[in-house]
């Protein structure tokens, strides 16, 4: 913390590949997100492969209207049809 040169402007950051592949998980409002790269030698993305949460939760979203959907048709009101965004929000 005593070095000047701590408050310098001019700061370049650099890295260099460690590992040729990796995999992170992180939790997002709708489920975890997946997400997995292999890069070259030199740093770049040479592939990579992204799992959203609507990709995990698609079954279930697509389950649970065609189960509310079933009622409404046969006049059940009690849990009526509405329109949600796939985090569950009303629109």
């Amino acid at each position: 913390m005593a070095d000047p040169n701590i408050l310098e402007t001019h700061v370049r950051a650099t890295a260099g590949v460690n590992l040729l592949e990796g995999v992170g998980m992180v939790e997002a409002p709708r489920g975890s997100l997946i997400h997995h790269y292999q890069v070259s030698p030199e740093g770049g993305i040479v592939w990579a492969n992204l799992i959203v949460a609507t990709g995990h939760n698609n079954l279930a979203i697509g389950r649970s209207i065609q189960q509310v959907s079933e009622l409404s048709i046969h006049g059940n009101k009690k849990r009526p049809l509405q329109n949600r965004d796939y985090c569950g929000r009303l629109r």
